[in-house]
């Protein structure tokens, strides 16, 4: 892989944190940003085809947010380390998936739903071990 092709899937593939500080409306700059920079990590997709995979991977992101994340880190969180634990996984299990979808973009919205459905496994095993949550 070319250290251009790199950034570019750094770029896409980051595009959900960095775009996240801008407010909830800068969820939509994900498609817009996968769209625009994807052709070099995936470069046997079309434009639209790329903007679909990331309208896909921000409504899984919604989605599963919304469904299991909210209930542990939404509302609240645990406290102590466990508050930072669950969202380091998250992230680890992210990166891991996300190497698996520079070969094929349409593992990218599973990436991103195994690596939420994580952090709520992690905010399950709190609560079952007793951790207080606090909001």
């Amino acid at each position: 892989m070319s250290p251009r092709r790199i950034a570019k899937a750094i770029a896409v593939f980051g595009s959900p944190f960095y775009l996240l500080p801008l407010g909830p409306l800068a969820i939509v700059g994900i498609p817009l940003v996968t769209a625009t920079l994807g052709q070099e990590v995936w470069p046997e997709h079309s434009r639209r085809r790329l903007f679909a995979v990331g309208c896909a991977t921000v409504a899984t992101a919604v989605g599963v947010y919304v469904v299991a994340v909210f209930w542990f880190y939404g509302i609240g969180g645990p406290t102590g380390a466990w508050i930072w634990v669950g969202p380091l996984v998250g992230l680890v299990v992210y990166i891991a998936g996300c190497t698996q979808a520079t070969r094929r973009p349409w593992r990218w919205p599973l990436a991103t739903a195994v690596a939420l459905l994580s952090v709520t496994a992690v905010g399950l095993l709190a609560a079952a071990t007793g951790v207080r949550f606090e909001s």
